[in-house]
């Protein structure tokens, strides 16, 4: 289940590319000043696309930790980061569904 580990590393750097999503969303009008987004358009849409994948692998993620949890078969990755992505989806869902 070497898999498993590895997406749950893609995935929490897609959660934190959310986080700097939601930060950069805070705090700058990234919309309204172009001259924010026409300077940093490559780096913004990078961090849109992981944002987006992140949420639905993060989702996807902790479905497949959980049926393996209930199935009392061992799970191979680190209790922090299945807490990490545990909080960050959390966070996306508060965030996004609000």
């Amino acid at each position: 289940m070497r898999w498993l580990l590895f997406i749950s590393r893609v995935v929490l750097l897609c959660n934190i590319a959310s986080l700097i999503f939601i930060v950069m969303n805070l705090t700058m009008d990234v919309g309204k000043n172009d001259l924010i987004g026409s300077k940093y358009q490559g780096f913004v849409g990078t961090i849109i696309i992981l944002t987006l994948s992140g949420v639905i692998l993060n989702f996807i993620l902790n479905i497949i930790i959980l049926t393996k949890i209930i199935s009392s078969k061992t799970v191979n990755v680190p209790a922090w980061l299945r807490i990490t992505n545990l909080l960050f989806l959390i966070i996306q869902i508060i965030f996004f569904f609000r």
